[in-house]
């Protein structure tokens, strides 16, 4: 029989580990609590399954949205399936048919990811209904991925903050009316361009 303190610690070790675990976004711990995937998770936890579980990222936004911005890193794992909702039974299986089309097979885990987080679960689990083994929204969709991460997967760098590359020399001959702040980083051009 266990004392009142190993059970305690037991108790709070298994509370803090399943709610650290849910809280991380953590896909293991929703398909260990019987979820088998179809929740939705962070876009930290999104990137480590892209990178270490091989899974292809599903990308919901429109066409040209795609075409002007896309993942690139890792090569040849980011697809483009457009859908901007999945309400009922007839739409669910024609957007798993362009799914199948787009040679994603069901096999394959997928992230579905829409451009704000408000497609992705549904198209999640309307994969995993039509036989995806596994489909996991990020939550937040494109957009909070982007804001971590950048097209080729490395961490957005703080704005406002200069982060040495390696072309300093380049940059400084440059310098043209703030030509070289906005040269090499792309963040605020971007910034420029939407005001």
């Amino acid at each position: 029989m266990l004392g009142r303190g190993a059970a305690r610690r037991g108790a709070g070790a298994a509370a803090r580990g399943g709610a650290g675990a849910a809280a991380r976004g953590g896909a293991g711990a929703a398909a260990r609590a019987g979820g088998g995937g179809g929740g939705g998770v962070g876009p930290v936890e999104g990137k480590r399954l892209l990178d270490q579980a091989g899974f292809y990222f599903l990308d919901l936004r429109a066409e040209d949205e795609y075409d002007r911005e896309h993942l690139t890193k890792p090569p040849r794992r980011s697809v483009n399936v457009p859908c901007a909702g999945v309400d009922g039974a007839a739409e669910a299986d024609e957007f798993a048919e362009r799914v199948r089309k787009a040679k994603v097979a069901s096999s394959q885990p997928v992230l579905v990811v829409c451009g704000d987080g408000s497609a992705g679960a549904g198209a999640a689990a309307a994969l995993e209904e039509r036989g995806w083994q596994q489909a996991v929204a990020v939550e937040g969709g494109y957009q909070a991925w982007r804001e971590l991460f950048t097209t080729s997967g490395r961490k957005v760098p703080p704005k406002g903050r200069w982060v040495p590359t390696g072309t300093e020399s380049l940059k400084s001959a440059l310098n043209v009316g703030e030509a070289a702040m906005s040269y090499e980083e792309k963040l605020n051009v971007e910034d420029l361009n939407k005001l």
